[in-house]
C-alpha cells in the first residue's frame, strides 16, 4: 500500500510527491516497473515529468511508522521533503548511508532532507526532544532558506547542529523554524500550550517574505514568540487561529475563530492559509453547526449543519474580515486550497453530498453510493463566487485526503484511493484499480478552463477581426510568430497565444471560422440582344435575399437595362453583388460579292465586303484554284485589288474565307468564291 500526502512542482512542472508506503509498491505508472519494498510504513519521495512519466523514486526504510508529510522545491529545483520517524532511517538512496534517528530518545523525531533535481542526495537533518516532533509543512523562501512548521510535545532541540536550541511545548506546542540552504538553524519559534490536540496545520510565505501560519489550539496561548505577549483564549478544545509573522519570526498579528470541535484531531480540523496577488489572506477549513467568521468586533455567522461542512474566508493583509462562504448540505470537508495567479480560489476535499454554490443558487454533487467518499475540485473567483465543481471517485470508501497545486491553467492532485476509481470528472473514463491491500497512491493532472479571452469567432467574407489577449504586465507569443497583445486576422484557422507574466503563464486558443454567403456568379456588365431576358435562379436555403427594387424573390427575369444589386444576408453577415444590364442590336450581317472587275474603270475595282453589321473584327483570305493562299487582309472594307505583289492575276474563279468575331463574342467563319473579270 501507499498514500500520497503532498505534491509539489518544479520550474519545469515536473511533479514531486511524498507520502508513505508499506510492502511492495511499483512506483512506475507506465509499462515498466520500479518495485520498492519495505516491511513497514516508511516515507517515500518520487519525481515524475509533467506527463506523469517516472524520473526517480526512493523509499527510506525504517523500523516502524515513518511518514513523508510535505515536499517543496527551491529556486534551483532542489527537492526538500519533511516528515517524522520513530526508528533510524537511511536518507541516502545511493550506495552510502546517511542514517538519522539513532539518537532520538523518546517518540517520533522530525527530519528534513534535500536532494538535487536528478535525485542525488545533498543532506538530511533531524531534531527531536523528550517526546514527539511532527512537521506538517515545508517551504522555501526566495533565498532558498528552508522553513518548517508543525507540532511537538514536551521540549525539543530544534537545532540539528551541535548547539542546543530548546523549544518548550509543555501541554502541546506548535513550532516553525527557518534553516539556511545548507540546513543550519537560523531561528526556531514556538506557540507553547496549544494543548495536546492542538496543531499548526499549514503555512504560506507572502510576497514580501512574511510567514502565514494556521492551525487550531485550546487553552490560553501566547502567540508572540518574542519578549512581549499576545494572548488568545480558546473557548473550546480546538479553536482555529491564523497569524502573520515577519520573515524573522516576529509577530505582526494573530486572529482566532471560535469554531466547534467536532471531529477534533482529524483531517476535518485542518485549516489552510494562502495569500493572493492583492495581498489579501484566505483561509479554508471545516466546521459544523454555527460559527462566527469575523475575528473582530463584528459578526458574520455561517451555518454548517450537522455534518462536516467546509468554509473559506477572505481577510485583508492586516487580518480584517472581508467575507466568508460555506459549502453545506452534507459531508464535504476541505483538505487543501490553492490560489492561482489570477486569484481564482480552488478547494479540494472529500464528498458525500454538498451544495458548492454559497449563494441561493444550487450546485449540488453527491457520491454515487450513499456511504462513499469521492474527491471534489471546486473553483471560485476572487470574490468567492462559484465558478465550477467536479468530482472524481467511485464506490466504496473512495479517495483519501488530497493535496493539490495549480499552475499555468493546470490542476495537479495527489492522494490515495481504494478499489476502483474513475479519475476523469467529465464524460470520459480514466479508471484506476487498486493493487494489493489498503490505499494506493494516485496523482493526476487536469486542464483548467480559466477566463477565456474571447469565444470562437465567426467572420464574414472579406472582413477582419482583432483577437485581443491583452493582459497587464505581460508578454505574448502567437503561433503566427507575432509578439503583440492583439492579432489582426482575416483568415480562418486556430490562433494560439502564450501569455506570460511574472509567475503566471496562460494559454489561449481562438478559433476563427468564415460564414460564407453565396456570390452572384455573373459578370458585372452583361450585354444582351434586344428583346432578350436575363433569368437568375437562387437557392436561399440558409440565407435571405433582397433586390435593389426591394424584391425578395429567389427567381428573377429581368428585361430592362439598368444597374441592379442583390443582397445575401443572415443573422451575422451580408454581402451585396452589383451588375449592369444593357441591351443592343445583335443582328450579324456579312455580305461578300461574287464578282469584281479590276480593269481600271473605277467601278467594282476591289473584292471587299458589301455589308458588315455586328462584326467587331475580321480577316480575309484569298486562294487560287489550287488552294494556295495569295492574299490576306484585316481590313475587309479595303478588299483585294486582284494583284499579287503588284502583278495582275489571271481572270478566273478564286476561293475566299473570312474569319470574324461578333459583338456577341462569337468566333465565326464564312467562305465562298468570287469571279474576277477584266473586260
Amino acid at each position: 500500500m501507499s498514500l500520497a500526502r503532498d505534491i509539489a512542482l518544479d520550474s519545469d512542472q515536473n511533479i514531486i510527491i511524498t507520502g508513505y508506503s508499506t510492502d511492495s509498491v511499483d512506483f512506475d505508472p507506465g509499462d515498466n516497473q520500479l518495485i520498492l519494498r519495505t516491511p513497514d510504513q516508511n516515507p517515500y519521495l518520487a519525481k515524475y515529468d509533467t506527463n506523469g512519466n517516472l524520473q526517480w523514486a526512493y523509499v527510506f526504510p525504517s523500523g516502524w511508522n515513518a511518514y513523508g508529510n510535505s515536499v517543496t522545491v527551491d529556486q534551483y529545483d532542489n527537492v526538500i521533503f519533511t516528515g517524522y520517524g520513530v526508528k533510524p532511517i537511511d536518507f541516502d538512496p545511493g550506495p552510502e548511508e546517511y542514517i538519522l534517528g539513532e539518537s532520538s530518545p523518546n517518540g517520533p523525531f522530525a527530519f528534513f532532507a534535500k536532494y538535487a533535481s536528478n535525485g542525488a542526495f545533498i543532506f538530511a537533518r533531524e531534531f527531536y526532544g523528550n517526546s514527539a516532533a511532527i512537521p506538517n509543512k515545508v517551504l522555501c523562501d526566495n533565498a532558498g532558506n528552508i522553513i518548517l512548521a508543525g507540532r511537538f510535545y514536551g521540549n525539543i532541540d530544534i537545532d540539528p547542529g551541535d548547539e542546543a536550541y530548546i523549544l518548550n511545548g509543555e501541554n502541546g506546542g506548535g513550532f516553525w523554524a527557518k534553516f539556511d540552504p545548507d540546513g543550519n538553524l537560523i531561528y526556531g519559534k514556538s506557540l507553547s500550550g496549544i494543548s495536546n490536540i492542538g496543531d499548526l496545520t499549514d503555512m504560506s510565505i507572502c510576497e514580501n517574505g512574511d510567514i502565514l501560519l494556521s492551525g487550531y489550539f485550546g487553552n490560553l496561548v501566547d502567540f508572540d514568540p518574542g519578549p512581549d505577549e499576545f494572548l488568545m483564549q480558546a473557548e473550546g478544545p480546538a479553536d482555529r487561529f491564523f497569524a502573520r509573522y515577519t520573515s524573522a519570526g516576529e509577530l505582526i498579528w494573530a486572529k482566532r475563530l471560535n469554531i466547534n470541535s467536532y471531529g477534533c484531531c482529524s483531517p476535518s480540523e485542518y485549516i489552510c492559509i494562502r495569500e493572493n496577488t492583492e495581498g489579501d489572506i484566505l483561509i479554508a477549513g471545516n466546521f459544523k453547526q454555527t460559527a462566527d467568521f469575523d475575528p473582530g468586533p463584528g459578526q458574520s455567522y455561517l451555518f454548517g449543519g450537522l455534518a462536516t461542512s467546509a468554509y473559506f474566508a477572505k481577510f485583508s493583509a492586516d487580518g480584517n474580515f472581508i467575507w466568508a462562504k460555506s459549502l453545506t448540505g452534507g459531508f464535504c470537508p476541505v483538505y487543501d486550497m490553492e490560489i492561482d495567479c489570477r486569484d481564482n480560489i480552488y478547494l479540494t476535499g472529500s464528498l458525500v453530498s454538498a451544495d458548492f454554490d454559497p449563494t441561493s443558487a444550487i450546485a449540488f454533487l453527491q457520491s454515487n453510493v450513499a456511504s462513499a467518499f469521492t474527491h471534489y475540485m471546486a473553483r471560485y473567483d476572487i470574490d468567492g463566487n462559484f465558478v465550477s465543481v467536479k468530482q472524481i471517485g467511485g464506490s466504496s470508501s473512495g479517495p483519501s485526503i488530497t493535496s493539490m497545486v495549480v499552475r499555468d491553467e493546470h490542476q495537479y492532485m495527489a492522494g490515495g484511493f481504494r478499489y476502483t476509481v474513475d479519475f476523469d470528472p467529465d464524460e470520459g473514463e480514466a479508471l484506476l484499480t487498486m493493487g494489493g491491500m489498503g490505499w494506493n497512491t494516485y496523482f493526476a493532472k487536469y486542464k483548467l478552463d480559466i477566463n477565456p479571452v474571447q469565444a470562437d469567432t465567426t467572420l464574414c467574407d472579406q472582413s477582419q477581426v482583432i483577437l485581443d489577449a491583452s493582459t497587464s504586465n505581460a508578454t505574448y507569443l502567437w503561433n503566427t510568430g507575432e509578439t503583440t497583445p492583439t492579432l489582426d486576422v482575416d483568415e480562418a484557422g486556430d490562433y494560439d497565444v502564450v501569455i506570460s507574466q511574472e509567475e503566471c503563464t496562460t494559454y489561449r486558443n481562438f478559433t476563427v471560422d468564415f460564414n460564407s454567403l453565396p456570390r452572384l456568379e455573373i459578370d458585372s456588365l452583361i450585354k444582351l440582344c434586344d428583346n432578350s431576358e436575363l433569368d437568375i435562379r437562387l437557392n436561399p436555403s440558409n440565407y435571405n435575399i433582397l433586390w435593389s427594387d426591394n424584391s425578395t424573390d429567389a427567381i428573377r427575369t429581368i428585361n430592362q437595362p439598368g444597374i441592379y444589386w442583390v443582397q445575401f444576408y443572415d443573422s451575422l453577415c451580408s454581402r451585396t453583388d452589383t451588375f449592369e444590364l444593357d441591351f443592343y442590336d445583335c443582328e450579324i450581317i456579312l455580305t461578300m460579292p461574287n464578282v469584281f472587275t479590276p480593269n481600271g474603270d473605277a467601278m467594282n475595282e476591289v473584292f471587299a465586303a458589301l455589308q458588315m453589321k455586328g462584326i467587331t473584327r475580321a480577316k480575309l483570305f484569298v486562294f487560287n484554284r489550287w488552294g494556295r493562299q495569295i492574299y490576306e487582309t484585316n481590313d475587309l472594307s479595303q478588299g483585294w485589288d486582284g494583284t499579287i505583289a503588284g502583278e495582275l492575276v489571271t481572270e478566273g474563279v478564286y476561293n475566299w474565307i473570312v474569319q470574324y468575331e461578333t459583338i456577341l463574342s462569337e468566333a465565326l467563319n464564312q467562305s465562298g468564291t468570287v469571279n474576277l473579270f477584266r473586260d
